[in-house]
């Protein structure tokens, strides 16, 4: 079993391994798809804007991307509300992951709701 190691203030034990997988889902905690630590994330808003931000694995529930750090379902909450489509910058060929459609949340009087 691999020691406990202390990221950023929270504990966590990475995988078997020693490799740890920033884990994207949706958020009914679907999984997505995973990115190498450090690797990049896709952000595209519904504007097509597109970001491309660093992700750090913080434990199995959390990670940051860009300076943020989020748990896993917060942050599929955030993007799903925001209408924004993430995925990895380098896919990996053996995992499968799609894109999935994003309805906006009705704004009322100019304010998320």
């Amino acid at each position: 079993m691999s020691e406990p190691v202390n990221i950023m203030g929270v504990v966590g034990v990475p995988n078997e391994d020693g490799k740890r997988d920033c884990r994207f889902i949706d958020p009914h905690y679907n999984k997505l798809f995973t990115v190498p630590d450090g690797e990049n994330v896709v952000l595209t808003g519904i504007d097509g804007s597109r970001r491309v931000l660093p992700c750090k694995y913080i434990d199995d529930c959390h990670v940051r991307v860009g300076v943020n750090t989020y748990h896993i379902c917060e942050f599929a909450e955030r993007m799903h509300d925001n209408g924004t489509v993430y995925q990895p910058e380098h896919p990996n060929g053996s995992e499968k992951y799609g894109v999935y459609e994003i309805y906006q949340r009705a704004r009322v009087g100019g304010k998320g709701g």
